[in-house]
C-alpha cells in the first residue's frame, strides 16, 4: 500500500492511475521531459539520402530542385523537394548542422507534430519566396528557407521563455552573410 492524498492505495492501483494523467507540456505544446528528437534525425535523414540519391543518379537534380518554368508549368511538388537538394557536401553539412543546433530543442518546445509542420511551412515559405525573387533561368536547392524558418521560431520561442536570444541573432546574420554572398554558382542559387 502506499499513502495518498485520499488515505491509501495500492500500487496497481496508482499504476493504474498513472496511465490517465497527462504528460506536462511546455507553453507550446511540446513534452516537457527531453525525449529524443526524432524528427529533426528524420529530416537530416532525408536530407543526406536525398544527398547520396542525387549523387547516385544525376537526373534526379533536374527533376527535384526548384526552377521557375517547371514551377509555373505544374511542377508544384518542386517548392518542397528542391529542400531536400543540395550542390555540394559543404552545402549539405552547413544546412543539416544548423538544423541539428536549432531542431532537438524546438522539437521539444513545440512537439512533434507542430515542428515537423513549422519545417515544412517554412520550406515551402523559402521556396516560395525564391520563387517569386529569383531569376527565370535559376536552379534553386537547399534547406536554408526551413533553417531560417526554424531560426525565426527559435527567436519568438526564446524571448516568451526569456531566454537570451543574442547568440541567435548572431547566428541568423551569418547565415544570411554565406546565403547572399557566396557568389552564384555556374547559374545555380544555393539556398
Amino acid at each position: 500500500m502506499r499513502d495518498a492524498a485520499v488515505g491509501h492505495q495500492c500500487e496497481e492501483c496508482v499504476r493504474e492511475g498513472a496511465k490517465t494523467v497527462r504528460q506536462p507540456q511546455t507553453v507550446f505544446g511540446g513534452l516537457q521531459k527531453p525525449a529524443t528528437p526524432v524528427v529533426t534525425y528524420t529530416l537530416i535523414a532525408m536530407n543526406v539520402v536525398m544527398f547520396f540519391l542525387d549523387r547516385a543518379s544525376p537526373a534526379l537534380q533536374s527533376e527535384l530542385v526548384l526552377r521557375s518554368p517547371d514551377v509555373a508549368n505544374g511542377d508544384l511538388y518542386r517548392l518542397l523537394t528542391s529542400a531536400f537538394m543540395h550542390y555540394g557536401i559543404a552545402h549539405l553539412l552547413f544546412n543539416m548542422y544548423a538544423l541539428y543546433i536549432m531542431g532537438p530543442a524546438l522539437e521539444v518546445w513545440l512537439g512533434r507534430l507542430r515542428f515537423g509542420v513549422l519545417y515544412a511551412l517554412s520550406a515551402l515559405g523559402g521556396s516560395v519566396l525564391v520563387y517569386l525573387l529569383s531569376s527565370v533561368d535559376a536552379w534553386t536547392a537547399g534547406a536554408s528557407g526551413a533553417v531560417f524558418g526554424l531560426f525565426g521560431a527559435s527567436f519568438v520561442v526564446g524571448r516568451r521563455l526569456n531566454l537570451d536570444v543574442r547568440w541567435l541573432i548572431g547566428l541568423i546574420a551569418l547565415n544570411l552573410a554565406i546565403t547572399f554572398v557566396i557568389p552564384l554558382l555556374g547559374g545555380r542559387r544555393i539556398s
